[in-house]
């Protein structure tokens, strides 16, 4: 019997490894698109059941068309996009790369996979910032570059599920770590305390936007389990907030690294280091995805020791 394919596009990316485990673990067959042929190549060799294909979504000579039907894939991912970190150096760049690589997924759909159904990511930026127990009902508020192709994201589906009538559904993504992500608070706390670690220090300064700084954050692992859940389960044209639901204080991870690491924290509060404000909190509504049988998991030990153990290897 032949599988059927689940296609993802950036799947170069942080979150790329994850989402092609778990399609694997659901018996799919994946192809995944991006830019980088050598990490691609690397993927191949790693996972069994993935193809990798190189695809600028940007290109006008793009090879997604192709592609599409080649594989007829039953389910598309889309997860390419710059991300956030340095975007207010490049702003246009960034509407530019999302903007495009959403449009060229979705066209390409269109004329070439129309049974396939959508995954769009968009993320918590959509709300604007602070996102306090916000539902998929929230305003939609663009407050830099990368919010607002989110937004045109968002924009973009609802108007080739409406126009087209292709089986689009939206995960709004929350923040997440794990293996692999080098940027962001989180992981460059555990990178300074890593380091300190490896040297042989038992003391070393972390800078934080705040004493009273939270964020809701979870395993990137279970951002696929979400993607999944959405798909197999979700509401044609509906979005799906992916998060914890609760809000993770810098203390507690603080905490946690430091019992793990054996190295002392000296808390030096620098306001200018987050882009959402030195009091930040971000917990979301996740009823709506707990409704298709998806549930939250965060074990803070786990994903402490996870990322001490990438810092470790990333760093000796």
């Amino acid at each position: 019997m032949t599988q059927t394919t689940v296609l993802i596009t950036g799947v170069t990316g942080f979150s790329g490894k994850y989402h092609i485990e778990k399609a694997i673990a659901e018996g799919y067959q994946v192809v995944g698109i991006g830019r980088n042929a050598e990490k691609l190549l690397a993927l191949e060799e790693t996972y069994s059941g993935f193809t990798g294909r190189v695809c600028d979504l940007t290109a006008l000579d793009s090879e997604i068309d192709t592609i599409l039907q080649e594989f007829q894939p039953k389910f598309v991912i889309h997860l390419a996009a710059k991300v956030y970190q340095g975007e207010h150096k490049t702003p246009a760049l960034t509407l530019r790369n999302n903007g495009l690589c959403t449009l060229s997924i979705l066209e390409a759909v269109r004329l070439y996979a129309s049974d396939a159904r959508v995954l769009i990511t968009t993320s918590a930026a959509l709300y604007g910032g602070p996102a306090n127990k916000k539902d998929e009902n929230a305003p939609v508020r663009s407050k830099d570059a990368y919010s607002a192709s989110k937004m045109y994201d968002r924009i973009l589906g609802h108007a080739y599920q409406k126009q087209f009538g292709l089986d689009i559904v939206e995960a709004v993504v929350y923040n997440h770590n794990g293996p692999g992500r080098v940027s962001g608070i989180h992981p460059t706390i555990a990178k300074t305390m890593v380091q300190a670690k490896l040297d042989g220090v038992n003391a070393i300064d972390i800078q934080i936007p705040s004493l009273h700084y939270a964020r809701d954050v979870q395993q990137a692992v279970n951002w696929a389990d979400a993607s999944f859940a959405i798909l197999q389960n979700g509401v044609t044209g509906e979005a799906y907030n992916v998060c914890y639901g609760e809000d993770l204080t810098l203390e507690a991870f603080i905490d946690e690294l430091a019992k793990q690491t054996g190295v002392a924290p000296n808390i030096v509060v620098d306001p200018s280091i987050t882009r959402y404000g030195p009091d930040a909190v971000s917990g979301g509504d996740n009823s709506k995805l707990r409704m298709l049988g998806w549930e939250p998991a965060l074990h803070l030990s786990d994903l402490v020791q996870s990322m001490i153990t990438f810092w470790t290897e990333e760093l000796s």
